[in-house]
């Protein structure tokens, strides 16, 4: 399967995420730091990236604008899983490059998705 990384500050929902995608058969490496997961993305290849928007220093937007514009892989697909209910967050995710948007919390279900569909170049449909 998918060798994904997954970023937020919070290690609780770190470890809720890659619970979720290994029982799915991928395989995940969790980062409560934006910077980290810049220099991850610089020294090894990843398939897929999970990134929560609001972590201090470099927040979600930060980070998906930076891979997008400066990372060797700014093409890797990007889900964003925030608590942000916000339709001015989910425009400014989009804007700055994220595939796709899910709002915690989500279902095993509604995650898997947004992977599988970003994963296979499957159109992710969207709720609103």
């Amino acid at each position: 399967m998918a060798h994904i990384l997954i970023v937020d500050d919070l290690p609780e929902a770190t470890r809720l995420l890659s619970h979720m995608l290994a029982t799915a058969g991928h395989t995940t490496v969790q980062f409560t730091r934006g910077e980290d997961v810049v220099t991850s993305l610089e020294q090894e290849y990843a398939d897929l990236l999970v990134v929560d928007l609001n972590m201090p220093e470099m927040d979600g937007f930060a980070l998906v604008d930076y891979i997008r514009t400066r990372s060797p892989q700014h093409d890797i697909p990007i889900v964003v899983a925030t608590a942000s209910r916000s339709n001015e967050d989910r425009f400014a995710a989009f804007e700055v490059g994220a595939d796709a948007f899910i709002t915690k919390p989500f279902t095993r279900a509604a995650l898997l998705e947004a992977v599988d569909s970003l994963l296979h170049l499957k159109p992710v449909e969207e709720s609103w």
